[in-house]
């Protein structure tokens, strides 16, 4: 009799955690659940979403967890001082360069959209930070799954508020930002590598740095490789951080502040459901949003406009919609947030094409930030280690 209750109350909490609406989780940040969202009732609830998760709810089968909010996330402290100290003190000249900016939010208050895209430029993500074993699911129209490994490190050369040397790592060249990424799996693609350097002045094109294992060699490749795929994954360069490329690459339109359903608190233990295509479930809650409609400059970039819906808190953006050259709608990308006191980042990042049924959800199971890495790591001659 002991095993009998004992096995039905194992069937049963395996039971309530497998069901769309559960809002467990071994952290217990969630609120208490206000509706499960699904396709009957989704249109109670579409100007709160994009366009984009409407269609994945009706057309795809997502159901999704409507939470109470309680979502409070603050950078760290030292970022917040630095954000008071240089309150009124960065510009935006006549170009739409960021001028006289230190370090910390350079625009705490922001009245226009092109304030909230330096906001967005600037917003703390640790001085350095690593996504370690970052897993890229792709998921085709036949259903057939790959996948990929990667681990990716970013170190601040200016904006830095935690570690030695702040504000400012000085180069003679005036390095904005460094990444350098490394597949790690399947072994097809083990090694290969790229390394990006990111400038201050606008007028300078990002170096981009690619390691081909199979060819032994370094290649340096034109910025334009930003709007490329890359490892087969429905994901850009540029599309890293939903937006990489510079600032002055595109036009920005504040198209008003607006609540919308977002997942802002997801748990570390919860593991991604992609089958299907599309990202399963999730708690969301109600947040405040800029939205934003960003128009590409160069009329050869592969997106005429994206929407950005941008979380004022941690400056990330949440949603991005995404149009072809005609104008017709083509990708989303999602980020699912999780924080705590003073830390964020993104845990899922899931990527829809939908004029080619593709799909790919970045899973990042560990982030750590200020990490103090040599400068001389973010190097060739790292990335061609890298590959052997």
């Amino acid at each position: 009799m002991k095993k009998t209750v004992i096995y039905f109350l194992v069937v049963l909490l395996s039971c309530v955690l497998s069901v769309p609406g559960s809002t467990i989780g071994a952290e217990g940040k969630v609120g208490k659940l206000i509706k499960v969202i699904d396709k009957s009732n989704v249109d109670e609830v579409k100007d709160l979403l994009p366009v984009t998760i409407v269609k994945q709810v009706k057309e795809l089968g997502l159901s999704f967890n409507w939470v109470e909010g309680n979502y409070n996330y603050q950078p760290p402290q030292a970022y917040r001082d630095a954000t008071e100290k240089f309150k009124g003190t960065a510009k935006i000249d006549s170009n739409g360069n960021l001028v006289n900016y230190t370090v910390g939010l350079p625009f705490p208050d922001p009245k226009t959209a092109l304030e909230i895209m330096w906001n967005f430029d600037r917003r703390y993500g640790g001085d350095d930070h690593i996504y370690k074993g970052s897993v890229g699911n792709t998921i085709d129209k036949q259903g057939r799954r790959r996948s990929i490994t990667m681990d990716f490190n970013l170190i601040r050369y200016t904006g830095r508020t935690l570690l030695d040397p702040v504000p400012t790592i000085p180069t003679g060249d005036k390095v904005k930002r460094k990444t350098l990424s490394i597949m790690t799996k399947p072994q097809a693609v083990a090694g290969t590598g790229v390394l990006t350097v990111i400038y201050e002045d606008p007028n300078r094109e990002n170096d981009l740095w690619f390691y081909v294992p199979t060819l032994r060699r370094t290649v340096r490749a034109s910025a334009a490789r930003g709007q490329e795929n890359y490892g087969g994954t429905d994901t850009t360069w540029d599309d890293i951080y939903v937006w990489s490329g510079n600032i002055q690459k595109a036009t920005y339109k504040l198209l008003g502040k607006k609540e919308v359903l977002a997942v802002v608190d997801e748990a570390l233990d919860e593991t991604p459901d992609d089958t299907g295509g599309f990202m399963h479930g999730g708690n969301y809650q109600k947040v405040t949003v800029y939205e934003i409609e960003a128009v590409h400059k160069d009329p050869k970039y592969p997106y005429s406009k994206s929407i950005w819906w941008v979380d004022p808190k941690s400056y990330e953006i949440l949603y991005s919609v995404i149009y072809d050259r005609k104008g017709n709608l083509w990708k989303s990308i999602q980020q699912r947030l999780y924080y705590k006191e003073g830390l964020h980042f993104v845990h899922n990042m899931p990527f829809n094409d939908y004029q080619a049924s593709h799909y790919t959800n970045w899973y990042i199971p560990n982030y750590t930030e200020n990490n103090n890495p040599a400068q001389n790591y973010f190097t060739l001659e790292t990335l061609r280690q890298s590959g052997q």
